[in-house]
Protein backbone atom coordinates (compact mmCIF):
# COMPACT_ATOMS: atom_id res chain seq x y z
CA UNK A 1 0.00 0.00 0.00
CA UNK A 2 1.16 3.37 -1.06
CA UNK A 3 0.31 7.09 0.00
CA UNK A 4 -0.20 7.89 -4.16
CA UNK A 5 -2.47 5.14 -4.38
CA UNK A 6 -4.71 5.81 -1.71
CA UNK A 7 -5.42 9.56 -2.28
CA UNK A 8 -5.04 9.67 -6.21
CA UNK A 9 -6.09 6.28 -7.33
CA UNK A 10 -8.59 5.02 -5.43
CA UNK A 11 -10.79 8.31 -5.12
CA UNK A 12 -10.48 7.75 -8.92
CA UNK A 13 -12.09 4.19 -8.61
CA UNK A 14 -14.94 5.79 -6.09
CA UNK A 15 -15.61 8.89 -8.61
CA UNK A 16 -16.11 5.29 -11.55
CA UNK A 17 -18.68 3.71 -8.96
CA UNK A 18 -20.07 7.38 -8.56
CA UNK A 19 -20.97 7.60 -12.25
CA UNK A 20 -22.28 3.60 -12.39
CA UNK A 21 -24.59 4.70 -9.89
CA UNK A 22 -25.80 8.21 -11.37
CA UNK A 23 -29.57 6.24 -11.47
CA UNK A 24 -29.81 6.89 -7.69
CA UNK A 25 -28.99 10.16 -6.78
CA UNK A 26 -29.57 9.74 -2.90
CA UNK A 27 -26.98 7.23 -3.34
CA UNK A 28 -24.21 9.33 -5.26
CA UNK A 29 -24.72 12.23 -2.86
CA UNK A 30 -24.27 10.59 0.41
CA UNK A 31 -21.67 8.23 -0.66
CA UNK A 32 -19.20 11.12 -2.29
CA UNK A 33 -19.66 13.26 0.76
CA UNK A 34 -18.75 9.48 3.33
CA UNK A 35 -15.96 9.20 0.47
CA UNK A 36 -14.40 12.59 1.03
CA UNK A 37 -14.59 12.91 4.36
CA UNK A 38 -12.98 8.96 5.09
CA UNK A 39 -10.51 10.24 2.93
CA UNK A 40 -9.95 13.28 4.70
CA UNK A 41 -10.09 11.22 8.20
CA UNK A 42 -7.45 8.65 6.84
CA UNK A 43 -5.09 11.46 5.81
CA UNK A 44 -5.50 12.51 9.65
CA UNK A 45 -4.89 9.13 11.07
CA UNK A 46 -2.54 7.13 8.55
CA UNK A 47 0.90 7.96 8.88
CA UNK A 48 2.55 7.81 5.88
CA UNK A 49 6.34 5.69 5.93
CA UNK A 50 5.64 4.03 8.98
CA UNK A 51 4.40 0.41 9.89
CA UNK A 52 1.20 0.29 10.99
CA UNK A 53 -0.17 -2.45 12.84
CA UNK A 54 -3.95 -3.96 13.33
CA UNK A 55 -4.18 -7.54 15.43
CA UNK A 56 -2.24 -9.92 12.97
CA UNK A 57 -1.91 -7.81 10.46
CA UNK A 58 1.11 -5.19 9.60
CA UNK A 59 1.83 -3.23 6.48
CA UNK A 60 3.48 0.24 5.77
CA UNK A 61 2.01 3.06 4.13
CA UNK A 62 5.23 3.72 1.80
CA UNK A 63 5.32 8.07 0.16
CA UNK A 64 5.92 6.82 -3.55
CA UNK A 65 4.46 5.46 -6.94
CA UNK A 66 6.26 5.14 -9.87
CA UNK A 67 4.25 5.20 -12.99
CA UNK A 68 4.55 5.57 -16.42
CA UNK A 69 8.24 6.42 -15.69
CA UNK A 70 7.03 9.23 -13.33
CA UNK A 71 7.48 9.15 -9.64
CA UNK A 72 4.53 10.32 -7.46
CA UNK A 73 5.60 11.29 -4.16
CA UNK A 74 3.36 11.89 -1.06
CA UNK A 75 5.77 12.58 2.11
CA UNK A 76 4.49 12.11 5.80
CA UNK A 77 4.73 16.23 5.73
CA UNK A 78 1.79 16.51 3.15
CA UNK A 79 -0.80 14.35 5.56
CA UNK A 80 -1.90 18.58 6.49
CA UNK A 81 -2.95 19.39 2.84
CA UNK A 82 -4.59 16.25 2.12
CA UNK A 83 -6.42 16.78 5.05
CA UNK A 84 -6.84 20.04 4.36
CA UNK A 85 -7.58 19.88 0.09
CA UNK A 86 -10.07 16.35 1.01
CA UNK A 87 -12.04 17.90 4.28
CA UNK A 88 -13.00 21.09 1.86
CA UNK A 89 -14.00 18.62 -0.34
CA UNK A 90 -16.41 17.07 1.69
CA UNK A 91 -17.76 20.76 3.02
CA UNK A 92 -18.63 21.31 -0.74
CA UNK A 93 -20.08 18.27 -0.98
CA UNK A 94 -22.31 18.26 2.01
CA UNK A 95 -23.70 21.77 0.83
CA UNK A 96 -24.01 20.64 -2.75
CA UNK A 97 -26.42 17.82 -0.71
CA UNK A 98 -28.13 21.01 0.71
CA UNK A 99 -28.46 23.10 -2.02
CA UNK A 100 -29.79 19.84 -4.30
CA UNK A 101 -26.88 20.30 -6.95
CA UNK A 102 -26.41 18.51 -10.30
CA UNK A 103 -25.38 15.04 -9.28
CA UNK A 104 -22.32 15.34 -11.51
CA UNK A 105 -20.60 17.35 -8.36
CA UNK A 106 -19.50 14.35 -6.55
CA UNK A 107 -17.61 11.82 -9.33
CA UNK A 108 -15.64 15.32 -10.88
CA UNK A 109 -15.21 16.90 -7.35
CA UNK A 110 -13.38 13.64 -6.50
CA UNK A 111 -11.49 13.07 -9.40
CA UNK A 112 -10.74 17.32 -9.63
CA UNK A 113 -9.30 16.87 -5.64
CA UNK A 114 -7.26 14.08 -6.93
CA UNK A 115 -5.70 15.66 -10.39
CA UNK A 116 -4.64 18.51 -7.60
CA UNK A 117 -3.01 15.87 -5.51
CA UNK A 118 -1.56 14.36 -8.55
CA UNK A 119 -0.25 18.14 -9.74
CA UNK A 120 1.55 18.10 -6.26
CA UNK A 121 2.80 14.71 -5.98
CA UNK A 122 4.05 14.49 -9.63
CA UNK A 123 8.00 14.70 -9.82
CA UNK A 124 9.60 16.37 -11.53
CA UNK A 125 7.36 18.88 -10.16
CA UNK A 126 6.37 21.20 -13.65
CA UNK A 127 4.98 17.50 -15.05
CA UNK A 128 1.83 18.95 -12.90
CA UNK A 129 0.92 21.46 -15.80
CA UNK A 130 -0.09 19.06 -17.95
CA UNK A 131 -2.86 17.59 -14.79
CA UNK A 132 -3.65 21.39 -14.46
CA UNK A 133 -5.01 20.95 -18.03
CA UNK A 134 -6.74 17.43 -17.29
CA UNK A 135 -8.31 19.58 -13.93
CA UNK A 136 -9.42 22.46 -16.31
CA UNK A 137 -11.05 19.93 -18.68
CA UNK A 138 -12.84 18.39 -15.57
CA UNK A 139 -13.82 22.11 -14.56
CA UNK A 140 -15.17 22.65 -18.28
CA UNK A 141 -17.56 20.14 -17.60
CA UNK A 142 -19.06 21.05 -14.92
CA UNK A 143 -19.49 24.52 -15.94
CA UNK A 144 -21.53 23.58 -18.73
CA UNK A 145 -24.93 22.80 -18.50
CA UNK A 146 -25.89 19.02 -19.60
CA UNK A 147 -26.63 19.42 -23.37
CA UNK A 148 -25.69 22.63 -23.89
CA UNK A 149 -22.35 24.55 -25.26
CA UNK A 150 -20.25 26.06 -23.01
CA UNK A 151 -20.48 29.68 -22.72
CA UNK A 152 -17.89 32.36 -24.02
CA UNK A 153 -16.34 32.56 -20.42
CA UNK A 154 -15.65 28.39 -20.10
CA UNK A 155 -14.10 29.03 -23.53
CA UNK A 156 -11.73 31.68 -22.68
CA UNK A 157 -10.98 29.76 -19.68
CA UNK A 158 -10.21 26.44 -21.48
CA UNK A 159 -7.83 28.96 -24.25
CA UNK A 160 -6.08 30.56 -21.30
CA UNK A 161 -5.58 27.33 -19.48
CA UNK A 162 -3.89 25.76 -22.54
CA UNK A 163 -1.57 28.71 -23.52
CA UNK A 164 -0.55 28.47 -19.42
CA UNK A 165 0.60 24.90 -20.04
CA UNK A 166 2.57 24.98 -22.81
CA UNK A 167 4.04 28.62 -21.62
CA UNK A 168 5.16 26.58 -18.56
CA UNK A 169 6.45 23.16 -20.41
CA UNK A 170 8.30 25.32 -23.04
CA UNK A 171 9.87 27.22 -19.84
CA UNK A 172 10.70 24.13 -18.00
CA UNK A 173 12.45 22.50 -20.76
CA UNK A 174 14.48 25.85 -21.04
CA UNK A 175 15.35 26.04 -17.75
CA UNK A 176 16.71 21.92 -18.45
CA UNK A 177 19.64 23.62 -20.19
CA UNK A 178 20.85 26.32 -17.75
CA UNK A 179 24.42 25.31 -16.43
CA UNK A 180 23.94 25.61 -12.47
CA UNK A 181 28.25 25.87 -12.59
CA UNK A 182 28.32 28.93 -15.05
CA UNK A 183 24.50 30.03 -15.30
CA UNK A 184 23.10 32.08 -17.90
CA UNK A 185 21.63 35.17 -16.21
CA UNK A 186 19.75 36.47 -19.68
CA UNK A 187 18.68 32.69 -20.40
CA UNK A 188 17.34 32.49 -16.90
CA UNK A 189 15.62 35.60 -16.59
CA UNK A 190 13.80 34.67 -20.29
CA UNK A 191 12.65 31.54 -18.68
CA UNK A 192 11.37 33.02 -15.85
CA UNK A 193 9.54 35.14 -18.09
CA UNK A 194 7.96 33.06 -19.62
CA UNK A 195 7.09 30.64 -16.98
CA UNK A 196 5.11 33.85 -14.98
CA UNK A 197 3.34 34.30 -18.38
CA UNK A 198 2.05 30.95 -17.98
CA UNK A 199 1.08 30.76 -14.15
CA UNK A 200 -0.70 34.38 -16.02
CA UNK A 201 -2.57 32.58 -18.01
CA UNK A 202 -3.52 29.60 -15.52
CA UNK A 203 -4.83 31.88 -12.64
CA UNK A 204 -5.78 35.01 -14.44
CA UNK A 205 -3.37 37.39 -13.54
CA UNK A 206 -3.32 40.24 -14.25
CA UNK A 207 -4.19 41.09 -17.61
CA UNK A 208 -5.82 37.84 -18.31
CA UNK A 209 -8.32 38.32 -15.26
CA UNK A 210 -11.34 38.40 -17.78
CA UNK A 211 -12.22 34.77 -17.23
CA UNK A 212 -12.70 34.77 -13.52
CA UNK A 213 -15.52 37.48 -14.07
CA UNK A 214 -16.91 36.28 -17.03
CA UNK A 215 -17.32 32.42 -15.54
CA UNK A 216 -19.03 34.25 -11.94
CA UNK A 217 -21.58 35.76 -14.37
CA UNK A 218 -22.49 33.14 -17.08
CA UNK A 219 -22.11 29.86 -15.27
CA UNK A 220 -23.75 28.59 -12.06
CA UNK A 221 -22.83 29.95 -9.36
CA UNK A 222 -21.93 27.14 -7.09
CA UNK A 223 -19.87 25.24 -9.92
CA UNK A 224 -18.28 28.78 -10.74
CA UNK A 225 -17.22 29.15 -6.57
CA UNK A 226 -15.92 25.93 -6.96
CA UNK A 227 -13.91 25.79 -9.33
CA UNK A 228 -12.40 29.28 -7.88
CA UNK A 229 -11.58 27.48 -4.75
CA UNK A 230 -10.34 24.12 -6.02
CA UNK A 231 -8.67 24.98 -9.01
CA UNK A 232 -6.74 28.54 -8.49
CA UNK A 233 -5.52 27.46 -5.18
CA UNK A 234 -4.15 23.81 -6.73
CA UNK A 235 -2.57 26.21 -9.27
CA UNK A 236 -1.18 28.65 -6.52
CA UNK A 237 0.17 25.22 -4.41
CA UNK A 238 1.90 24.37 -7.58
CA UNK A 239 4.03 27.12 -8.12
CA UNK A 240 4.33 27.01 -4.43
CA UNK A 241 6.13 24.16 -4.56
CA UNK A 242 7.79 25.25 -7.82
CA UNK A 243 9.57 27.53 -6.39
CA UNK A 244 10.30 25.97 -3.26
CA UNK A 245 12.45 23.46 -5.39
CA UNK A 246 14.16 26.06 -7.64
CA UNK A 247 14.93 28.72 -4.63
CA UNK A 248 18.42 29.15 -6.76
CA UNK A 249 16.69 30.92 -9.33
CA UNK A 250 15.73 33.90 -6.53
CA UNK A 251 19.12 34.76 -6.47
CA UNK A 252 19.56 35.58 -9.96
CA UNK A 253 16.06 36.93 -10.96
CA UNK A 254 13.90 39.20 -8.79
CA UNK A 255 10.84 37.13 -8.76
CA UNK A 256 8.89 38.40 -4.85
CA UNK A 257 8.86 41.74 -5.90
CA UNK A 258 6.88 41.38 -9.49
CA UNK A 259 4.44 39.15 -7.49
CA UNK A 260 3.61 41.12 -5.27
CA UNK A 261 3.50 44.24 -7.12
CA UNK A 262 0.82 42.34 -10.19
CA UNK A 263 -0.91 40.67 -6.19
CA UNK A 264 -1.18 44.49 -4.96
CA UNK A 265 -2.90 45.65 -8.70
CA UNK A 266 -5.11 42.72 -8.65
CA UNK A 267 -6.33 43.77 -5.17
CA UNK A 268 -7.38 47.17 -6.43
CA UNK A 269 -8.59 46.14 -9.32
CA UNK A 270 -10.99 43.77 -8.09
CA UNK A 271 -12.10 45.93 -4.87
CA UNK A 272 -12.30 49.48 -7.13
CA UNK A 273 -14.77 47.06 -10.05
CA UNK A 274 -16.90 46.05 -7.15
CA UNK A 275 -18.00 49.46 -6.21
CA UNK A 276 -19.48 50.02 -9.76
CA UNK A 277 -20.85 45.66 -10.55
CA UNK A 278 -24.64 45.50 -11.09
CA UNK A 279 -24.26 41.84 -11.11
CA UNK A 280 -24.62 39.63 -8.03
CA UNK A 281 -22.27 36.71 -9.70
CA UNK A 282 -19.59 39.51 -11.35
CA UNK A 283 -19.58 40.42 -7.43
CA UNK A 284 -18.26 37.30 -6.45
CA UNK A 285 -15.76 37.40 -9.52
CA UNK A 286 -14.51 40.96 -7.88
CA UNK A 287 -13.72 39.34 -4.85
CA UNK A 288 -12.53 35.97 -6.23
CA UNK A 289 -9.60 38.66 -7.73
CA UNK A 290 -9.07 40.34 -4.69
CA UNK A 291 -8.20 36.73 -3.07
CA UNK A 292 -5.95 36.17 -5.77
CA UNK A 293 -4.59 39.53 -5.45
CA UNK A 294 -4.03 38.67 -1.40
CA UNK A 295 -2.57 35.09 -2.19
CA UNK A 296 0.41 36.67 -4.75
CA UNK A 297 0.93 39.18 -1.97
CA UNK A 298 1.35 36.56 1.02
CA UNK A 299 3.57 34.29 -1.37
CA UNK A 300 5.74 37.80 -2.10
CA UNK A 301 6.62 38.11 1.59
CA UNK A 302 8.85 34.81 2.17
CA UNK A 303 8.38 33.00 4.45
CA UNK A 304 5.93 34.69 6.41
CA UNK A 305 3.16 35.11 4.00
CA UNK A 306 2.93 31.74 4.17
CA UNK A 307 1.43 32.24 7.60
CA UNK A 308 -1.58 34.03 6.18
CA UNK A 309 -2.20 32.02 3.21
CA UNK A 310 -3.11 28.45 4.36
CA UNK A 311 -5.43 29.98 6.93
CA UNK A 312 -6.75 32.65 3.91
CA UNK A 313 -7.38 29.37 2.05
CA UNK A 314 -9.80 27.74 4.83
CA UNK A 315 -11.27 31.15 5.65
CA UNK A 316 -11.87 31.54 1.56
CA UNK A 317 -12.97 27.79 1.27
CA UNK A 318 -16.18 28.23 4.02
CA UNK A 319 -17.05 31.55 2.68
CA UNK A 320 -16.99 30.90 -1.07
CA UNK A 321 -19.24 27.95 -0.34
CA UNK A 322 -22.41 29.58 1.51
CA UNK A 323 -21.96 32.72 -0.40
CA UNK A 324 -22.51 30.21 -3.71
CA UNK A 325 -24.86 28.16 -2.06
CA UNK A 326 -27.70 31.44 -1.38
CA UNK A 327 -26.55 32.96 -5.20
CA UNK A 328 -28.14 29.41 -6.45
CA UNK A 329 -31.08 29.65 -4.19
CA UNK A 330 -31.86 33.43 -5.29
CA UNK A 331 -30.90 32.09 -8.87
CA UNK A 332 -33.76 29.73 -8.80
CA UNK A 333 -36.18 32.36 -7.20
CA UNK A 334 -35.53 34.97 -9.32
CA UNK A 335 -33.87 33.75 -12.79
CA UNK A 336 -31.32 35.63 -12.81
CA UNK A 337 -28.58 37.79 -10.40
CA UNK A 338 -28.37 40.82 -12.19
CA UNK A 339 -29.73 43.71 -9.50
CA UNK A 340 -32.64 44.68 -10.93
CA UNK A 341 -34.30 41.11 -11.16
CA UNK A 342 -33.06 40.58 -7.11
CA UNK A 343 -34.55 43.63 -5.61
CA UNK A 344 -35.99 42.89 -2.26
CA UNK A 345 -35.23 39.60 -2.13
CA UNK A 346 -33.64 39.96 1.56
CA UNK A 347 -37.03 40.48 3.10
CA UNK A 348 -38.23 37.57 1.74
CA UNK A 349 -35.36 34.83 1.91
CA UNK A 350 -33.48 36.62 5.35
CA UNK A 351 -31.97 33.71 6.75
CA UNK A 352 -30.42 32.66 3.00
CA UNK A 353 -29.11 36.18 2.69
CA UNK A 354 -26.72 35.83 5.45
CA UNK A 355 -24.83 33.38 3.14
CA UNK A 356 -24.08 36.17 0.74
CA UNK A 357 -23.59 38.66 3.49
CA UNK A 358 -21.53 36.51 5.43
CA UNK A 359 -19.12 35.51 2.72
CA UNK A 360 -18.42 38.73 1.25
CA UNK A 361 -17.93 40.67 4.32
CA UNK A 362 -15.71 38.06 5.70
CA UNK A 363 -14.16 38.11 2.47
CA UNK A 364 -13.97 42.16 2.31
CA UNK A 365 -12.12 41.76 5.69
CA UNK A 366 -15.03 43.15 7.77
CA UNK A 367 -14.12 43.46 11.51
CA UNK A 368 -15.15 40.01 13.53
CA UNK A 369 -14.85 38.43 10.41
CA UNK A 370 -12.59 35.30 9.50
CA UNK A 371 -10.63 37.49 6.98
CA UNK A 372 -10.13 40.80 9.39
CA UNK A 373 -7.34 39.14 11.36
CA UNK A 374 -5.69 37.51 8.21
CA UNK A 375 -5.57 41.01 6.04
CA UNK A 376 -4.79 43.16 9.10
CA UNK A 377 -1.60 40.87 9.69
CA UNK A 378 -0.70 41.28 6.12
CA UNK A 379 -1.35 44.87 6.01
CA UNK A 380 1.09 45.17 8.94
CA UNK A 381 3.76 42.65 7.31
CA UNK A 382 3.68 45.42 4.24
CA UNK A 383 3.53 48.41 6.22
CA UNK A 384 7.01 47.47 7.41
CA UNK A 385 8.23 47.74 3.83
CA UNK A 386 6.10 50.00 2.57
CA UNK A 387 3.36 51.89 3.50
CA UNK A 388 2.46 52.66 -0.15
CA UNK A 389 1.97 48.77 -1.15
CA UNK A 390 -0.37 48.27 2.57
CA UNK A 391 -2.60 51.65 1.01
CA UNK A 392 -3.45 49.31 -2.26
CA UNK A 393 -4.94 46.15 -0.02
CA UNK A 394 -6.89 48.87 1.91
CA UNK A 395 -8.42 50.43 -1.26
CA UNK A 396 -9.13 46.82 -2.19
CA UNK A 397 -11.14 45.93 0.94
CA UNK A 398 -12.61 49.27 1.01
CA UNK A 399 -14.01 48.68 -2.40
CA UNK A 400 -15.83 45.36 -1.73
CA UNK A 401 -16.92 46.52 1.22
CA UNK A 402 -18.77 49.53 -0.35
CA UNK A 403 -19.67 46.85 -3.32
CA UNK A 404 -20.98 44.91 0.01
CA UNK A 405 -23.15 47.83 0.95
CA UNK A 406 -24.41 48.24 -2.57
CA UNK A 407 -25.27 45.04 -2.31
CA UNK A 408 -27.56 45.07 0.60
CA UNK A 409 -29.14 47.95 -0.24
CA UNK A 410 -30.44 46.42 -3.56
CA UNK A 411 -31.21 43.43 -1.65
CA UNK A 412 -32.98 45.17 1.26
CA UNK A 413 -35.04 47.66 -1.18
CA UNK A 414 -38.69 47.00 -0.51
CA UNK A 415 -41.09 46.71 -3.41
CA UNK A 416 -38.73 44.47 -5.69
CA UNK A 417 -40.53 41.22 -3.82
CA UNK A 418 -42.98 40.13 -1.92
CA UNK A 419 -42.21 39.46 1.60
CA UNK A 420 -44.26 36.61 2.37
CA UNK A 421 -44.58 34.46 4.84
CA UNK A 422 -41.25 33.72 7.58
CA UNK A 423 -38.96 31.98 6.07
CA UNK A 424 -38.24 27.76 7.08
CA UNK A 425 -35.41 26.91 8.77
CA UNK A 426 -34.57 23.69 6.71
CA UNK A 427 -30.94 21.70 6.03
CA UNK A 428 -29.10 24.38 3.47
CA UNK A 429 -30.20 27.89 6.19
CA UNK A 430 -28.55 25.76 9.24
CA UNK A 431 -25.30 25.08 7.23
CA UNK A 432 -25.40 28.97 6.08
CA UNK A 433 -25.97 29.83 9.61
CA UNK A 434 -23.42 27.31 10.98
CA UNK A 435 -21.12 28.67 8.34
CA UNK A 436 -21.51 32.07 9.48
CA UNK A 437 -20.63 30.72 13.25
CA UNK A 438 -17.55 28.70 11.85
CA UNK A 439 -16.42 32.55 10.16
CA UNK A 440 -17.09 34.05 13.14
CA UNK A 441 -15.54 32.08 15.56
CA UNK A 442 -11.98 32.11 12.92
CA UNK A 443 -12.18 35.64 13.81
CA UNK A 444 -12.33 35.95 17.01
CA UNK A 445 -9.91 32.87 17.57
CA UNK A 446 -7.43 33.14 14.82
CA UNK A 447 -4.77 31.73 16.81
CA UNK A 448 -5.98 28.58 16.54
CA UNK A 449 -6.77 28.57 12.59
CA UNK A 450 -3.29 29.69 12.38
CA UNK A 451 -1.95 26.67 14.70
CA UNK A 452 -3.74 24.31 12.45
CA UNK A 453 -2.33 25.40 9.22
CA UNK A 454 1.40 25.48 10.77
CA UNK A 455 2.28 21.91 9.65
CA UNK A 456 1.30 23.11 6.09
CA UNK A 457 3.74 26.39 6.53
CA UNK A 458 6.55 23.83 7.42
CA UNK A 459 6.27 21.92 4.23
CA UNK A 460 7.51 25.42 2.15
CA UNK A 461 9.95 26.56 4.08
Amino acid sequence: MNAPMLWIFLPLAVAGILLILSRKPTWVRWLGFGSALAFAGLARALPIGSVITLGPWSWEVSSQLAFFGRRFLILEADRSLLVLFYSLLSFWFLLGIAGSIPLKLYPLGLVAVSLVITGYAVEPVFYAAIFFGFLAMVSVILLSPTGSPPSAGVMRFLTFQVLGTICILFAAWLLSWVDLETVDKTLVIRTMVLMGLGFSFLLGIFPFTSWISMLAEENPPFFSAFVFVLYLNGVLLFALKYLSQTTWILGWVDILGPMGTVGLLMVAIGGISAMFITHLGRMMGAAVIVELGRSLVAYSIRPLGFHIYFPMLVVQGIALGIWSLTLTSFQRRAGDLAYHRVHGLAWKSPLTSLGLFGGLFTIAGLPFGGGFPLHWSLGTMLIENTSRSALWLFVGNVGLLIGGIRTISVLSRKGGAPTGRGERLDFPKVLILLGCAGLTIMGLFPHLLVKWAAPMVSIFQ
